[in-house]
C-alpha cells in the first residue's frame, strides 16, 4: 500500500473536511458536477482536473474531488495523488550521488566572466584588477 508524506496526507484531511454541504451530480462514469456556495464546478477523475485548477495544480485531490470520490465511496484516496507526494519518491530524489564542488581557489573561471566581474564590482570589489591577474596567473598554472 502506498503512503504519502505526512504533510501530504494533512492536506488531504483539510481537503476533506471542506468537502461538506456540497451536491454532487454525475455527468458519465469520471465526470461530476459538485455544487458548492452557489457554484458548480467538473471534476475529471480520470483526468485528475478540477475547473477550481487545484487538482491538477496540487497534484492531490481539491475538496471537490473528494467529495466526488466520497460520493462514489472511494476511501483510499492516494491513487489520486501525484507520485511526488510519496516517501518512495523522495528517496529516489537524492538516489543519485551529488558530486561536491572543488574549492573556490581551484575554480577555472574564463577570462571575460572574471573581467565582468571586475567591471560591476568596482576596484573596491572583492577581486580588483590585481585579483584578476593573479587569479588568471594560478589558472594557467
Amino acid at each position: 500500500m502506498d503512503t504519502l508524506g505526512r504533510r501530504f496526507e494533512e492536506v488531504l484531511i483539510v481537503n476533506a473536511s471542506k468537502s461538506s454541504k456540497v451536491q454532487v451530480v454525475p455527468s458519465s462514469e469520471y465526470i461530476f458536477s459538485v455544487y458548492q456556495a452557489g457554484r458548480r464546478y467538473i471534476v475529471c477523475l480520470e483526468r485528475k482536473i478540477c475547473t477550481c485548477g487545484r487538482f491538477q495544480h496540487d497534484e492531490i485531490p481539491c475538496e471537490h474531488a473528494i467529495t466526488v470520490l466520497k460520493h462514489n465511496n472511494v476511501t483510499y484516496m492516494h491513487p489520486y495523488c501525484s507520485d511526488y507526494y510519496k516517501p518512495d519518491a523522495l528517496e529516489k530524489t537524492y538516489e543519485v550521488a551529488m558530486v561536491p564542488m572543488p574549492d573556490k581557489e581551484d575554480w577555472t573561471v574564463l577570462d571575460y566572466v572574471l573581467e565582468k566581474l571586475s567591471y560591476h564590482l568596482g576596484t573596491e570589489g572583492w577581486l580588483d584588477d590585481q585579483g584578476i591577474e593573479e587569479r588568471k596567473t594560478r589558472m594557467r598554472r
